[in-house]
């Protein structure tokens, strides 16, 4: 109506639609790597734009799944709560495959789509290799050899390499040791399946790796088995312990 009002007649209003570009955040379309296409509409969304943005999304014909991946609306005062149980609701009412809430707000999102008749489904994750104690995994060019070093957690693994079994044979050895050996301290044992006498146990099995091991932790800095040999093997018994 805007174009008629200026003139312009049906063709070029068509071509002038088609060739615009919408700013970030707005119903903007990502080719993104696998064959996936993520629509952003984040940018200060409200409850009107939300669902309208949604209702946009639920009518795009799509080959695959629809998965709305929803999070916190700011500045809504009083009405937070109401608004995004609300947005819930409207997500159950439409032909979304899939939704994620991130947020502490979003979650009123997730329990309003669920107040709303949408089912709560635990999607499982394949598992298309088990790895023991002592198995080789190949990544790439590189062999790891797996270490179980419970404590942590039931199922937590180290791996370890030498030079020769990677990209760089003349680089060091290298541990990547999760949760369980970090610089100057060891993984948290107060979670469901955690043990610090299997903590204990599997601290004792690295000490057996080289002092120029270099060890990646999963979280904070680089260090060193021969660091940690003098800070937190001295703590545990630097003994490495016997293989079965």
């Amino acid at each position: 109506s805007v174009g008629y009002a200026l003139g312009l007649d049906l063709e070029t209003i068509a071509c002038a639609l088609a060739a615009s570009v919408p700013e970030p955040g707005r119903q903007e379309v990502i080719a993104a790597r696998g064959g996936f296409t993520i629509v952003n509409d984040a940018y200060n969304a409200s409850p009107d734009s939300m669902r309208a943005s949604l209702s946009t999304f639920a009518a795009t014909d799509v080959a695959g799944r629809r998965i709305a991946v929803l999070g916190d609306m700011g500045e809504l005062g009083d009405f937070a709560e109401a608004s995004h149980r609300g947005v819930g609701a409207h997500v159950a009412a439409l032909p979304v495959d899939r939704l994620i809430c991130v947020g502490e707000l979003a979650s009123l999102i997730a329990e309003g789509a669920e107040g709303a008749g949408m089912a709560r489904k635990a999607v499982p994750c394949p598992v298309d290799r088990t790895v023991a104690n002592g198995d080789v995994v190949k990544v790439g060019n590189m062999q790891w050899k797996a270490i179980a070093t419970p404590g942590h957690s039931k199922g937590s693994m180290c791996y370890f390499i030498v030079p020769q079994f990677g990209n760089h044979p003349d680089g060091l050895p290298v541990l990547l040791s999760g949760d369980t050996l970090f610089a100057g301290t060891v993984g948290r044992t107060d979670f469901e399946g955690g043990s610090m006498d299997e903590m204990r146990a599997s601290i004792k099995k690295l000490a057996a790796l080289p002092d120029d091991t270099a060890v990646l932790p999963g979280h904070n800095s680089l260090t060193t088995i021969g660091a940690e040999r003098r800070r937190v093997f001295a703590l545990f018994g630097d003994e490495p312990e016997e293989e079965e």
